[in-house]
Parts: structure tokens; sequence; C-alpha cells
């Protein structure tokens, strides 16, 4: 049996010499020293996801490498690195008026980072980065740099402030222009803190602070490049990256607006609906509705707005006097990438919090009920079609090598969001309180009507039944014999009695026609 320490020297000694200890008090010094880092933010995806071949690639950076969990990982990120490089040389030349010798900027810049080495450490929930504290401020500056060129790019004002002593235009214009690159910045292990960007900011444009806060400046303009107006919002915003910055954002934005429902109450920090007493019963809570039912009872199905422009999402789903007004939600080849690593880093979230022994009722699963509530109103292709058919879906057609136009059918559309949350673990996430109000809503939905109208809308239904019907049997079947002809495929030789099987059957059916056909 292990012996307890005998005296404090000896317990200092045993602290010093367990590494699980030192990392823990890197991470608690870290965090408690820095107000815009916080210890074990960035995350690493969740084990019950990415396991399929489709998820794994949501997770992966596809275009550019930022942070330290995916460096040197793969030579195709390679091509970025150049650009990236050129990006920092073009954000120091823009720093010329506050560093008049440039060639002590980067040293000044290499010590900033080297005095936030614990915090950076402390911001990743891994057991250790491999990287020493001169290779980790190296990611830190040029991946900082990078990422703080291309927010004033973003801004047509403030490049043209900054523009200092550079020439022509900057290698950042035409990155943001770039879906994938911007999707990428979204990835949860794809991210470097916050506090690095207003860091190297602070350093080389002291400025920036004349006229507010420089930390809720990189976040406005961080937000813009993404697709997401800041201006809507009446409070700043606490997030420590990208992903919860986005995050953050799409979450008070529902609430931008005063809420008339007045059984939720308001936590004017966070911006969250609460009422704690319907939670478990929200947990359960699910949409008995499909769309076309959904019209069938009454409910006019209708979309916020035009077309929209970017690829942001709006989850502010309201039902008010029979109409279901559902934002716009523009489907590119990003979508899905952004919306998993969103889940992802909920599931995150709560992981954190019930290992940190805080209860935060706040917090709510918003990405994941959103796409359970999608999938209650989509029980089939049908449905799908309405919801485009309405302006709630679209779909943006992509450009061949051959120059013809493909777009996403109606078949991958259903597919897409019924598998957004295969693998989210359901039993011990509590719906989103804006989506159970909407739910509750919609469910207890009867509007008197005349027996006319009760008759077609009950013939909706039924037709809309035997609509449904035959093609989810057609979609199960289709599933169901993929997977057989995948698991014989995958096992040598329980094809090879597959195939025997096969022909024996083939064998019989012919005998039984020729049979047949010989009266016999």
């Amino acid at each position: 049996m292990r012996q307890r320490p005998s005296s404090l020297e000896e317990l200092a000694s045993v602290m010093e010499n367990n590494e699980c200890f030192k990392s823990l008090l890197t991470s608690m010094l870290g965090s408690l020293h820095n107000e815009y880092m916080e210890a074990r933010s960035i995350c690493l995806v969740p084990e019950q996801l990415g396991k399929s071949k489709v998820e794994a690639y949501s997770y992966r950076p596809q275009v550019v490498s930022i942070g330290p969990l995916h460096k040197g990982t793969r030579t195709d990120l390679l091509y970025m690195e150049e650009i990236k490089y050129d990006c920092m040389c073009y954000l120091f030349l823009r720093s010329k008026d506050s560093f008049p010798d440039i060639k002590n900027v980067l040293a000044d810049c290499t010590s900033a980072m080297l005095e936030l080495d614990e915090s950076v450490r402390a911001s990743y929930n891994v057991d250790k980065l491999p990287f020493n504290p001169n290779d980790l401020a190296k990611i830190m500056i040029v991946d900082g740099c990078f990422l703080l060129e291309l927010l004033i790019c973003g801004s047509p004002n403030l490049d043209t402030q900054l523009r200092g002593s550079s020439k022509g235009p900057s290698p950042g214009a035409g990155v943001i222009k770039r879906e994938k690159v911007l999707s990428d910045l979204t990835l949860l292990e794809n991210q470097i803190p916050l506090g690095v960007l207003f860091s190297l900011a602070k350093l080389l444009f002291p400025q920036l602070g004349d006229n507010g806060d420089p930390f809720q400046l990189i976040c406005k303009l961080a937000l813009s490049i993404m697709g997401y107006g800041y201006t809507t919002l009446r409070s700043h915003i606490r997030a420590f990256h990208f992903v919860e910055l986005v995050y953050s954002f799409i979450d008070m934005e529902k609430y931008a607006i005063d809420n008339k429902n007045n059984d939720l109450m308001i936590d004017i920090h966070s911006g969250k609906n609460v009422n704690m007493s319907h939670q478990n019963q929200w947990r359960k809570l699910k949409l008995e509705r499909c769309a076309a039912r959904l019209e069938a009872a009454g409910v006019e199905i209708q979309s916020t707005g035009a077309e929209p422009e970017s690829t942001r999402f709006n989850l502010k789903v309201t039902f008010e006097h029979g109409k279901l007004t559902i934002p716009p939600l523009h489907i590119t080849e990003t979508t899905q990438v952004t919306w998993r690593n969103m889940i992802a880093w909920e599931l995150n979230k709560t992981t954190l919090v019930k290992q940190r022994g805080i209860r935060e009722p706040e917090f709510s699963f918003q990405f994941i009920s959103y796409a359970w509530f999608l999938q209650s109103l989509i029980c089939c292709v049908h449905d799908v079609k309405i919801l485009r058919d309405r302006g709630v879906i679209f779909v943006q057609h992509v450009d061949t090598e051959k120059g013809k136009k493909s777009t996403v059918s109606d078949e991958d559309l259903m597919y897409l969001f019924q598998n957004m949350t295969r693998e989210v673990p359901g039993g011990e996430i509590d719906m989103d309180s804006w989506f159970a109000s909407v739910i509750q809503k919609l469910n207890s939905y009867h509007p008197p009507t005349p027996i006319i109208k009760y008759a077609t809308r009950t013939s909706k239904t039924m037709c809309h039944i035997f609509i449904c019907w035959p093609e989810s049997c057609w979609y199960f079947i289709k599933d169901v014999a993929s997977k057989i002809i995948s698991f014989f495929a995958t096992n040598w030789e329980l094809r090879q009695v597959g195939t025997f099987i096969a022909l024996v059957v083939l064998l019989l059916t012919v005998a039984q026609v020729a049979l047949a056909a010989l009266g016999l």
C-alpha cells in the first residue's frame, strides 16, 4: 500500500514530480491569469462522433490548418502555409506606424507569445501539446497574424485606415472569398484562442483601442467575414475561439427582440430562455406532425425572406397565429461541416460543465434541437419538396468540370437531415427552450374549422400517408439491402457463401418459370 507523505516538503516533491498535477496546475494558472482565455475551451471531437467516413471528413481541415492540433498532419495543407506567411508579412507592413523598425516586430511578437505560453497550452483540452514554447509561439504568431489580416481585409474602412506602407492588394483579400477557408475556421479542432489575436492586435495596432474595446472589435470583424452582422446585438459576446463566437452570436440573435412568451425567464447576461420546471419534459419533446400534415392541419409554412446570400445559420424559428416561420437554410458544400462541428461543440461544452461540477441551466443544445426539429418536419421526400417550395431550403448549384450545373437531390437532403444527429446520445440532452416552445405550440394547434375545410385537410393527410408510406418502405428495403451487400462484400468467406446462395436461388427461379411455361 502506498504511504502518505509525512511532511509538507515530501508532499511538494510528489506534486513537482507528478506530470498530471503539473498539467492541471498549468491549466489552472493559465485560466486565472488571462481573462481572454479559458482553460480547456478548445476541445477534440467527442469519440462517439466521426465514426463514419462522411462524419470524419466533417472535422478535418480541407484547406488551411489553424493551431497546433492539425499542424503538420497532412501535406495537402502545406499550400496555405505560404499564403499565411504572405499575410503575416503584409500585416507587419501595416504596423510600420507603430514599429518604425520593422525588423523588431517579429521579436516583440515572439516575446508576447512566450509570455502567453501557459495560457495557450491551458486552452487546449489535450494531455500535452507536442511543441516546445518556441515552436508553439511560432504557430500562434503565424496563424494569429494570418487571421488578423483576414479580419482587416473584411473591413473596407479598417483596410484603408491600416494601409500603412504596404502597396498593392493584400493576399488575404482573395482568401476570405473562399467558402472552404471560412468553413475551416469554424472547425472544432482548428482553433487558436481569441486572446492570441487580441494580444497581437494590441501590440501591432495600439490605436485600435481609441474607439472602444479592441477585443469586441475583433469579435465583430470575425463575425463579419463569416456572414454574421454584429450590429443586431445589444450586448457584448464573451467567447474564447471562433466556434464559440459564432455559436454565441446565433444563440443571442434569437433573443435580439423581446420575447412575448412570459412563462420563460430571460438571462440578460447569456440571452438564454430558461424554464427549469419544464426542462425534464423537454428532453422527450418531439414534433408530432411532419410538414405535410402541419399544412393539412391549417398551419402555413413560410420563410422569413428571400434567398440567403451567405452560408450563415439563423435558428429563429417562430410560430404565431397559425404561421410557422422558418429562416431560409442555404445548403452548400460546407453546410454539413459547420453544422456537425457546432453539434460537437455543444456535446463538449456539456461534458466540461459536468467535469467542473458547475450547473449551467441556461446552456442549450440549439443546433441539436434545430436538427431534431427539421427531422420531425421531414418524414419523406414529399416534405423536403414542401420546404423547398416554401423557400425554407435553398440548394446551391455547383459548377462541374464539364460546365454543367449539379444540385443536391431531395433524397440527399432527407438523408442529410435524418443523419445529422445519428451518433448524438439523446437520452441526456435537453431540448433548447426556444424550439421547445415552438414545438409545444405546434403540437397543441387545432384551429376551429368548418366541415368542408376539415374534409379537405383530412384528404390531404390521407394523400400524404399514401405517398409517404410506400416511399418509406422503399428506402427501408434499399437501406437494408445495401447493408447486406456491404456485409458480404467485406467478408470474403461469407461472400462466397452469399454468391452460392444467390446462384441457387437464381437457378430455382429459372426452373420455376420454365415449369410454369410448360404447364407442369
